[in-house]
């Protein structure tokens, strides 16, 4: 479908853009942003040959999106070291939900067990190998 709907789209698209570059001043904001544009063509085009990649990086916006909107309170975070930690929750929260976990069912039952966990078994906690305790009625997130 990519290359039935999309490759001819973006051909007309292109063609569009190199004749508007070619019509308005060569200074003006328009012309910038149309040669950004084109000068990333090729990284445009991949998708349409790898059905891997997204057709956008919404996703990722989205995943980034809680931390944008909280830039400003980063500036209280009181230290640097108060930053790093913050940086390490956010990480271990967003790896739970690209494993489908609930991060404070995650959090909680860690938390709980690291203290009698035995270190050289340690990887057992980390967010893709772990599984919920069956007496804790604990879950995995609905996906």
């Amino acid at each position: 479908m990519r290359q039935q709907e999309a490759v001819p789209r973006l051909a007309e698209l292109k063609a569009f853009l190199e004749h508007a570059l070619a019509r308005i001043s060569g200074k003006s904001g328009l012309a910038e942003a149309i040669r950004y544009a084109l000068s990333r063509w090729q990284a445009l085009l991949r998708y349409t040959t790898d059905g891997r990649l997204e057709m956008t990086n919404n996703a990722a916006e989205r995943a980034i999106r809680p931390l944008t909107l909280g830039r400003k309170n980063w500036l209280f975070a009181g230290a640097d070291s108060g930053g790093h930690r913050a940086a390490m929750i956010y990480t271990i929260i967003q790896t739970c939900r690209l494993n489908g976990l609930d991060p404070e069912a995650y959090l909680r039952d860690v938390i709980a067990r690291i203290a009698d966990h035995p270190i050289n078994r340690i990887n057992e906690l980390l967010p893709w190998n772990w599984t919920p305790p069956a007496s804790d009625g604990l879950r995995p997130a609905a996906a």
